[in-house]
């Protein structure tokens, strides 16, 4: 129990971090000049920023094991999972296209939703590796009372993934809050250790 208690805290210290370092500049999703990219999760750091190379480095070690994992673990169907942010926002489109009606709402679309979302999850939980499975992940969201309707009343993927909540999953803007709660507070502290 212990030792989960420091992974899950390391892993938060260190999402906190990459938070820091892209908020002061120094990791970044579009190339500019002087920037590295990272492949694996397509994001860029300054050329000579050991700390944001480094940082970027573990999170690209993080979003492989992630890949690898869901190589084994995740439905044959949604293979690979996404690891850069690209990919990520094209699968992302699909809910939004399925919202608007572009795309129908049948049990395909379904699975794919689902998959956006856990994907979307993985992205911005920097690939922990406390993050749900994607069939607890999908079972969590169609117990959410947030997902749409047409989704939860889908007897195929009902069958497919039985509604069971799970108590560490939020939604979204739930954690943006959180996050941004958390931001302050961290700056609070740091403004009152620096004496600003």
């Amino acid at each position: 129990m212990q030792d989960d208690l420091i992974l899950v805290r390391c892993a938060d210290t260190f999402a906190h971090r990459i938070d820091e370092l892209f908020l002061e500049d120094r990791i970044e999703i579009h190339n500019g000049p002087g920037r590295i990219e990272e492949p694996t999760i397509g994001m860029f750091h300054l050329v000579g920023d050991e700390i944001a190379a480094a940082a970027l480095a573990e999170l690209s070690r993080r979003a492989s094991a992630a890949r690898k994992w869901f190589a084994i673990d995740g439905p044959w169907w949604a293979q690979p999972l996404p690891t850069t942010g690209r990919q990520v926002t094209q699968l992302a489109w699909i809910g939004e296209l399925i919202e608007a009606g572009t795309l129908p709402q049948d049990y395909f679309n379904g699975r794919m939703l689902l998959f956006s979302n856990f994907a979307v999850s993985q992205c911005c939980s920097k690939w922990v590796p406390t993050h749900p499975s994607f069939d607890r992940f999908a079972r969590a969201k169609m117990a959410d009372c947030n997902t749409p309707r047409w989704l939860r009343d889908n007897l195929q993927l009902r069958r497919e993934y039985p509604p069971q909540r799970l108590v560490t999953l939020m939604p979204g803007m739930m954690a943006m809050a959180l996050d941004i709660s958390e931001a302050r507070v961290a700056e609070k502290a740091r403004l009152r250790v620096s004496g600003s």
